[in-house]
């Protein structure tokens, strides 16, 4: 089984998207900012932003 994440930028302009990776009880595990460029779609494995976690 694989997770992933994607992000589509619809209104023409870049911006960047910050991902945070959370346990069950919120304490942060990994984030990491995506550049996104007008009109792009982008796909991401979630351990990019959260390295060493089992996503198996």
């Amino acid at each position: 089984m694989r997770y992933k994440f994607g992000m589509v930028e619809t209104t023409g302009s870049p911006v960047t998207v910050r991902l945070n990776v959370r346990r069950p009880d919120g304490s942060v595990i990994g984030s990491k900012d995506y550049p996104v460029q007008a009109f792009e779609a982008r796909q991401f494995a979630v351990n990019d932003a959260a390295p060493g976690i089992s996503i198996n």
